[in-house]
């Protein structure tokens, strides 16, 4: 029902473009639009409904590890107490006034004994009949770790649904204030420390009830956990342990780098400021521009007139200090974003596009950071305040280093 909901929408939405200011091909556009944004928003539901399948298949392994460990605790809770009670009640025997014969000594010993050898049997032989489902669950759990990549699917889930709180934010260059990017840094780390510390713990937690078993097992007078298992056991948890390295230790790199802050950037700012569909249409039949569907609006000068971009070339400029002009005399790197760029404004009632490198020196749109927006920007149709490499601060260290040291003290099992 939502599919014909939805196919009807959007021929409504080509119908109208056609029926506007628009050609063929800006209609074509407009439904292609639509199209996309319907494809990306069921791609995300399908990567979240696998991501919550493999969570719950990771939480059935880690109930069935944690309800046998209160199962053996449980027994040998029995077992001590019916211990005590056997000694009590030996104890209580010679203290009474009167003579105990050595015989029914030896006879309340044994009966004693054989409560407190009932006990121990028991418990035994529960760890000796769930010790193997145990040892299973811990080798599913690698395998669903692993193959579906939990840690990093749980994060690019966690980071996709974080809301960037900058205030008044309308466009993209917003967002790329020092202060902003700032913010936005603090606040993605403060989600992968939550994700991958409440994941990487939980592994370790049941490691480390595996390992209290098989110590039991090897402890309490029965046979011992054979070659076979104990090989398994530590090879299981070898290869968890590469695993999450493999999964964390990237993030520590690419959070001192900015990489992934760079990469939220990117990825966010299509979603939340998506160039217009009539701008990307003009981008297309104008000037043939093939990644039209990754412009966003980099800054709204005023209802009619608006600056277009792709996010990517913006984030990869290395700006001068003086500002760097997107206009027909730009050069070097600012050049090439000079092609990527658009002037997108309304004129009675008519929308006209020109490219960066188009436009006039008096039309010109300058980037800058910090003292470089007061000089040479006089007489620019706009100016962008855009944070340079150097304003962004450095992520609290210690904070940085709580995964490698969390990593370090999960060491090789000793059974």
């Amino acid at each position: 029902e939502s599919g014909k909901v939805r196919a009807a929408e959007l021929l409504r939405i080509g119908s109208s473009a056609r029926h506007s200011n628009f050609s063929d091909t800006g209609a074509i556009g407009l439904v292609i639009d639509e199209l996309e944004k319907g494809v990306d928003m069921w791609s995300k539901v399908a990567a979240e409904s696998e991501l919550i399948l493999s969570l719950e298949k990771l939480a059935d392994a880690w109930v069935t590890i944690s309800g046998h460990v209160s199962g053996f605790l449980g027994l040998s809770r029995v077992e001590l107490k019916k211990q005590t009670e056997a000694a009590e009640l030996v104890l209580a025997q010679t203290k009474c006034g009167g003579k105990v014969s050595d015989k029914k000594l030896r006879s309340m010993a044994r009966a004693a004994s054989k409560l407190s050898n009932e006990a121990v049997q028991a418990s035994r032989q529960y760890l000796r009949k769930h010790f193997p489902t145990v040892l299973g669950s811990l080798e599913l759990q690698e395998q669903i770790l692993s193959t579906d990549q939990v840690i990093e699917s749980s994060l690019r889930t966690s980071l996709g649904a974080m809301k960037v709180h900058i205030p008044h934010a309308k466009d993209l260059s917003s967002w790329l204030s020092a202060a902003a990017l700032n913010s936005i840094h603090r606040s993605m780390l403060k989600i992968i420390m939550d994700v991958t510390i409440k994941i990487a713990v939980q592994i370790e937690q049941t490691f480390s009830h595996s390992m209290f078993l098989a110590a039991r097992y090897n402890q309490d007078g029965g046979s011992k956990l054979g070659i076979l298992d104990t090989e398994r056991l530590s090879d299981c948890h070898d290869r968890t342990l590469a695993y999450i390295r493999k999964a964390i230790m990237p993030l520590r790199k690419k959070l001192i780098t900015h990489e992934l802050l760079m990469d939220f950037i990117e990825e966010h700012s299509l979603a939340v400021f998506p160039a217009p569909a009539r701008c990307k249409a003009l981008a297309f039949k104008k000037y043939e521009d093939m990644l039209t569907d990754s412009l966003i609006v980099l800054k709204w000068i005023s209802a009619d007139k608006l600056v277009l971009s792709q996010a990517s070339a913006v984030l990869s400029l290395n700006l001068h200090h003086e500002g760097s002009s997107i206009s027909e005399n730009s050069h070097g790197d600012i050049a090439k974003m000079a092609k990527a760029t658009y002037l997108c404004e309304q004129s009675q009632g008519l929308w006209n596009l020109r490219r960066g490198d188009e436009l006039s020196q008096a039309e010109r749109i300058v980037l800058c950071h910090g003292d470089g927006c007061v000089r040479n920007t006089v007489g620019a149709l706009t100016t962008l305040n855009v944070a340079s490499k150097k304003d962004l601060k450095a992520l609290p260290k210690e904070q940085l280093e709580v995964l490698q040291k969390m990593l370090i003290h999960m060491t090789h099992p000793k059974i």
